[in-house]
This record gives structure tokens, sequence and C-alpha cells, in this order.
């Protein structure tokens, strides 16, 4: 992994957990934090340019005094070393739309992970966010890794990966991903699959299996009996609730899939009710 982004908007409380999940993984995983932010000045005929400057040096401000609230939000409550901030970070405050900045380093840059709350404190912020979100989800190569706003941090001792298993390409490639994960906590791995017919339905391409069993040999939890995909949203909201579950991932080829199973879609459902972060991972294949 070589770089991690973290779009913030200045003055926003939502996005405090988001940034210790964005450092810790950048961290841990040795890649390079983006902080973006992005502000936008009104201007009319009458403005100057000393006041023009003056606007964009106060605004830069701010978001420099945020940054340094975040960091001290996270010295004081996560950090094990006065060391852990050390890590190769890349300001991005730019006087523009956040948007359309955020579209430029998610379409320009090679961008590995994406960061941000999956809901909004208020309806402004949750329609910036959405925008967002929609943009990041639309690049195959870009996971994004949605934290609610109120849950507290929580390393991921264990991480539930979710799939409908007749409609996933690329096991594999997603055991090497989640492995990935996994190695920044020595976490756990809970396997839970889906087909139409549960039980009667045959079983999974063994060798494939075998391969996510070796995967995770020291500490998986592998659940390979498939269960009912009418059911999705309930079995899952259990198995998260009875097995203790601090990530769910799911592969973003079938965002659609599990999260339509979801009366309110799943990252509200995740987000709002569950406060349980979401990692959407990036498409290792084409469908």
């Amino acid at each position: 992994m070589k770089k991690v982004l973290f779009p913030f908007e200045i003055n926003r409380s939502c996005y405090k957990e988001a940034y210790v999940y964005a450092v810790k993984i950048a961290r841990n995983m040795g890649a390079e934090l983006i902080l973006l932010t992005a502000f936008e000045i009104e201007t009319d005929n009458t403005i100057t340019k000393q006041k023009y400057d003056l606007l964009v040096k106060n605004a830069w401000i701010r978001a420099y005094q945020d940054i340094i609230l975040f960091h001290d939000y996270y010295l004081n409550n996560y950090a094990r070393v006065d060391s852990e901030l050390r890590i190769k970070v890349d300001h991005r405050f730019i006087h523009g739309k956040m948007v359309d900045e955020f579209l430029k380093i998610i379409h320009g840059e090679k961008v590995d992970l994406v960061v941000m709350p999956a809901i909004g404190e208020d309806d402004p912020a949750k329609k910036k966010l959405k925008q967002m979100r929609h943009e990041a989800l639309d690049i195959h190569s870009v996971s994004l890794l949605l934290i609610p706003c109120e849950s507290t941090y929580r390393p991921f001792e264990n991480i539930l990966f979710s799939a409908v298993l007749r409609r996933l390409k690329g096991l594999t490639d997603y055991a090497a991903d989640m492995y990935l994960y996994a190695s920044i906590y020595n976490s756990s791995i809970h396997f839970l699959h889906f087909s139409r017919h549960g039980a009667d339905e045959p079983a999974p391409d063994h060798m494939v299996l075998e391969s996510f069993r070796k995967t995770f040999q020291k500490k998986n939890q592998l659940i390979d009996q498939p269960l009912n995909e009418r059911e999705i949203a309930g079995q899952l909201q259990q198995y998260i609730v009875q097995n203790d579950i601090h990530l769910i991932a799911i592969a973003k080829q079938q965002i659609l899939i599990i999260g339509d199973a979801f009366r309110g879609g799943i990252i509200e459902e995740m987000g709002l009710r569950m406060r349980i972060p979401l990692l959407i991972l990036r498409q290792n294949e084409p469908v």
C-alpha cells in the first residue's frame, strides 16, 4: 500500500475518529497519508489582492488548527509511543471545491485506500460525504473504509468478510487484501458466505477455500457453510453481535448485492445503528 487519502472538512467533529484509523493504517502499512481539505472564498469586484490573500491564509490556519486537534486527540487517547505520528504526510489544503479536488486525486494518483466518516452530522456534511463515497466506489482500484461518526476507535481484532460466492470473482485476491488489513492487529478473519438455497447448493471450490484457510491458518475462523442469501441482512447483523465483530468487509463488486439486503442500505445501517466500520474492498478483477 502506497497512499491513504483522508479528506476532511474544517470544523467538523465527525472526522475525528476516522483520522485515528487513517493514521493507524498508514503507519502500519508504511503508506503516505494525504490530508485533503478544500475551502471556498466568496469574492466580488470590491475584493483586493491583499484581502484575498489574507482570507486564504486564515483558511490555511484553520485547517492546520484542525489537524493539531486531530493530533492531540490521537496522542492523548490512542498513541502507545510518542513517535506514532511520525509518518509521511502530504498536506493538501486547497482553495476550491472539496468534491472536485477529491476527484482530481483519486483519478490522477495511485490511491490505495480512502478513509472517511460513514455519515455526516448534518445535511451539508452528509451530502458531501455521499458524493465523495460514490466517486470512490466508481474506481475499481480504490478501497474505501467508512467509520461511524459516533463510534470509538477499536483495533480490528475480529474482521468479518462476507460474500455471495456464486457472484464473487477473485476470492484468492480478496484473501490477500484481507491478510494485509488483518496483519495490522493480528486479527481473526471470519468468513461468512451466502447462496440461493443454503446447504442445498454445491459447496464453493475446495481449492479456493483451502487457499483462504492457509492464508489465515494462525488465527482464522472460517465459516464455510453457505447461508441463505434471502436473509443476508438479519444473519449479518446477528453474527456481528454474537462474535464481537470490529470491522465488516465486502467486495466492491458486491456492494449492490449485499447492500440491497438492508432496507436503508448497508452503509447507513452499519454507520448509524450498529456503529461498526465498513471496508469496501477494491475490485481485483474486471466483472
